[in-house]
């Protein structure tokens, strides 16, 4: 196998590690969302 052989399948590995473990922080992010209003929002009626 040639070295640009090797390097190229090192970069797509290394873009699959990456982007799998930041849709895992994204999913995690997201689960722990309360759907809650913050405190400082108010609303106002006429």
């Amino acid at each position: 196998m040639r070295i640009a052989d090797r390097i190229g399948l090192m970069v797509i590995g290394m873009g699959l590690w990456v982007g799998t473990h930041t849709m895992d922080l994204a999913g995690s992010i997201k689960r722990n969302e309360r759907g809650d209003v913050p405190g400082w929002v108010m609303i106002l009626k006429d």
